[in-house]
């Protein structure tokens, strides 16, 4: 038998497998001298106990002349390769030995021959039992005479089947990381202790102008020069000596760049993982200074919405003793008239009718300023004691439309001062009653649990509301119907001011006119708020 390629390091097994074979070797050479290890000459009893140990290895063994025909194979060949006893090698070894492999060992096997030296090589031998060609590592010595000359060839072969298809997974795992580290936009390098470069991706030879083959063996140093005074340095050096990962932002000057870095240890030195963060610095600093703008312009914005507020409200306040007076002086002046005319009469209860609705804008805007004047989001009160407070404030008109006002499934709290609530709940109650239809009014207040909130809402069998207006009616003065209906159109939108002042939002669900409206607002749950 003879090889071919040079097997390598095949671990500590495939060590322990050649000292035996080198053992056997030896015994075997020293038995075809016709010694013992005593240096007497041997007899049929030694010879037959080589032979028994030879027919005992797990690998197989074999004596050849020197032209290469076998003398003698043990037992395990018979076994593995099918060949029968009184059949010879050569004529069997084309269709043991795999075809690929054949050339390539006889050429082997001859130059080892010419030069008298053991012959190795790796090569797959077929298994009769399931017909599989398997790797076998062979090892074949040549035992010379006084002058010289090859006398005998004793060799033997193990499997490494295992071990090469684990070299082969490793191979291809190999392959594929190291694709996958050439398309990645990053860099990547590795260096060992001295700082030699042992790999580079494509990106760092892209970057630096050369091929990967010019920059293997160098030193980091020397491609990078001023990386040698950066922090580059110190970092990775740090790293090859603690043997602990590490990962750091630094800003390299001659690029004008930042990188961002993670170093790994390794058994030669460290590899590295280099990503290009200039653009996401250059946009942080920019969202930051983007930040501070609208932190700038949303105080100037609180500052005139105040400054409107206030405006609003002096105006609003200001405004009420001119209304009442208007109304005063047309009711007196009504009065002061014994029988006046159809068309004064009307005129007359035109103006108390506008100065009457003015009253009511004037109050309604002071509502709207005066709704949120100071931070109550802390405060906390009893939904059910609001809710019969609200009933109370609408019982007349309950009375009068001959309402339904039912409500259930309320908290024990709600995360909302008391008076904001119930400002809330008498508006949508009140619309309520206002819009109502041909039935009997049937309105229902509830609340439900949901994921850090509380969803309130009024239910209602009234008008309803088309789906383009859902929106439209919680702006300021903002109306649906005209003036038969009272009312200014304020209500609504002192509504999604108060919820969203705590954080929560208001909207409505109706299909159309004529199929009621179920108004909703949340606001965060009273027992997830902060203290």
């Amino acid at each position: 038998m003879a090889n071919g390629m040079n097997a390598g390091d095949g671990g500590s097994e495939v060590a322990s497998l050649r000292r035996r074979v080198v053992e056997l070797e030896a015994e075997l050479r020293q038995a075809r001298n016709g010694a013992t290890r005593d240096g007497e000459p041997r007899d049929a009893t030694t010879d037959e106990q080589y032979r028994f140990v030879a027919d005992a290895m797990p690998q197989f063994v074999w004596v050849a002349r020197p032209n290469g025909e076998t003398e003698y194979v043990n037992r395990r060949w018979y076994e593995y390769s099918g060949m029968a006893p009184n059949e010879r090698l050569h004529e069997a070894w084309p269709r043991i030995v795999h075809p690929d492999d054949l050339q390539h060992v006889a050429e082997t096997f001859l130059q080892a021959h010419q030069r008298k030296e053991t012959h190795e090589a790796e090569f797959r031998i077929r298994r009769a039992s399931d017909g599989q060609y398997r790797w076998h590592l062979s090892r074949s010595t040549p035992i010379l005479d006084g002058e010289g000359e090859i006398r005998k060839w004793i060799g033997s072969a193990f499997d490494i089947e295992d071990r090469k298809r684990a070299e082969d997974e490793l191979r291809r795992t190999k392959s594929q990381i190291l694709d996958i580290l050439d398309s990645i936009t990053e860099s990547f390098i590795a260096v060992d202790r001295d700082f030699r470069l042992t790999y580079v991706n494509q990106r760092v030879a892209d970057r630096v102008g050369l091929m990967r083959e010019a920059l293997i063996g160098r030193s980091l140093w020397d491609v990078a020069p001023a990386a040698m005074d950066s922090e580059f340095y110190s970092h990775y050096t740090k790293v090859i000596a603690d043997r602990k990962p590490d990962r750091f932002e630094m800003f390299y000057a001659p690029t004008d760049s930042w990188y961002e870095v993670y170093a790994y240890p390794t058994e030669e030195g460290l590899s590295a993982f280099i990503a290009d963060i200039t653009a996401r610095k250059r946009a942080g600093r920019a969202l930051l200074e983007k930040d501070r703008e609208l932190a700038r312009l949303n105080q100037h914005l609180s500052r005139f919405n105040a400054d409107l507020e206030q405006f609003a409200y002096a105006a609003a306040h200001d405004l009420q003793e001119p209304a009442r007076n208007v109304q005063l002086d047309v009711q007196l002046l009504a009065r002061s008239i014994e029988s006046p005319t159809p068309r004064v009469a009307r005129h007359m209860n035109s103006a108390i009718e506008s100065a009457r609705r003015m009253q009511d804008l004037i109050q309604d805007l002071l509502s709207y300023t005066q709704s949120i004047q100071e931070d109550e989001q802390s405060a906390v009160c009893d939904p059910v004691q609001v809710v019969q407070a609200v009933l109370a404030d609408v019982r007349a008109a309950v009375d009068a439309a001959d309402a339904e006002v039912l409500y259930d499934r309320l908290p024990a709290s709600a995360r909302m001062k008391a008076l904001h609530l119930r400002q809330i709940l008498y508006n949508l109650v009140s619309n309520a009653l206002k819009y109502h239809g041909a039935a009997r009014p049937c309105i229902r207040i509830g609340c439900r649990e949901a994921p850090g909130e509380q969803i309130f809402s009024v239910t209602d069998n009234g008008v309803g509301i088309a789906p383009e207006h859902h929106e439209r009616i919680f702006k300021v003065f903002k109306r649906l119907h005209g003036r038969d209906i009272p009312g200014t159109g304020i209500g609504l939108a002192i509504c999604k001011r108060l919820v969203t002042h705590y954080g929560g939002r208001i909207w409505v669900e109706s299909e159309g006119t004529g199929h009621g409206s179920r108004f909703r607002f949340s606001i965060p749950d009273a027992r997830t708020a902060p203290a």
